[in-house]
């Protein structure tokens, strides 16, 4: 008696399927949507679809591990960002209109879909005023190739627009095309090989003031002391004098305001170099220093 009843639930299972089949696709009442873009965004790809009349809500569909396509999300806008992605990862999708409540389909999908290698943004990892311009480093994301360093001038204010400054597979940048006293931001954003872009990018990037490094005038001997003179540098509150010999490594000898010093303390028969930083008015370093210096033998 047992089998005849299996026999008869197959049968009505089947039929219930077939029914709701037939009813979900009766209810294809949309124009299938087209994908408008893919892009690798801040927090994910971005997924964005030219909007269908008298739809509300979309259905995202991503490939699976078995490439086959797989309900992955919903969405009441016409655009998703899908934030369970890797760096590197490849992932494809298509998109399909769907009832307000989620649970008919409204319209077929593009069997092919779209598919987009994800590239998170460069994490920015330092920024530092080095003899010369602004340093700036970052951290590679998985299956970046290149980079494009962007930087804009904070004086421009709302004004103020990223402009390129270089392009490179490194992981830094001197920017030496920077004024002293100005306030700059870098960001920075991944290239293809065929140097387009392929990744977002940190909106607020990092920020500094550049300082010169002091340039060196001139050093005498003058009664059996040492001279030393340097340029004035816009902004700087006041300078760090550092001194070593040939048996010693850099030592602060004193902060001024003024752009010359005389060392008092210097030996006969020994060779010093002199080299200067800028402070500001707290006394902190603001800026690197002429890695040569200026020497001279006493």
């Amino acid at each position: 008696m047992r089998k005849p009843f299996r026999i008869l639930f197959s049968i009505l299972f089947l039929a219930l399927m077939l029914t709701a089949c037939a009813s979900e696709k009766s209810s294809l009442d949309s124009a299938q949507p087209e994908i408008a873009s893919i892009t690798s965004g801040r927090k994910g790809v971005v997924i964005t679809v030219n909007p269908v009349d008298g739809v509300n809500s979309y259905r995202i569909l991503r490939k699976n591990e078995d490439q086959k396509w797989a309900v992955y999300a919903h969405s009441k806008s016409a655009s998703y960002t899908d934030e369970g992605v890797e760096s590197g990862g490849t992932y494809s999708y298509t998109v399909l209109c769907e009832s307000d409540d989620g649970t008919k389909m409204r319209s077929g999908y593009d069997k092919t879909g779209k598919t987009i290698t994800y590239i998170s943004p460069p994490e920015l990892s330092g920024i530092s005023n080095v003899f010369g311009g602004v340093k700036v480093e970052w951290k590679a994301p998985k299956g970046a190739v290149k980079y494009r360093v962007f930087r804009k001038n904070l004086e421009e204010g709302d004004d103020a627009e990223w402009k390129p400054v270089a392009s490179t597979s490194a992981l830094n940048i001197t920017d030496t095309s920077v004024i002293s006293g100005k306030e700059y931001a870098y960001t920075v954003r991944c290239l293809d090989n065929s140097d387009s872009y392929c990744s977002s990018f940190d909106a607020a990037g990092l920020t500094a003031q550049y300082f010169e490094a002091p340039v060196l005038r001139g050093i005498i001997r003058i009664n059996g002391n040492v001279r030393i003179t340097w340029s004035p540098v816009e902004g700087a509150d006041q300078y760090r004098v550092y001194r070593k010999d040939e048996a010693s490594s850099w030592q602060a000898l004193i902060d001024t305001t003024s752009t010359k010093f005389i060392d008092e303390t210097a030996q006969e028969g020994k060779t010093y170099t002199y080299v200067v930083r800028c402070l500001d008015i707290y006394g902190r370093l603001i800026s690197s220093f002429d890695p040569q210096g200026v020497s001279i033998m006493m």
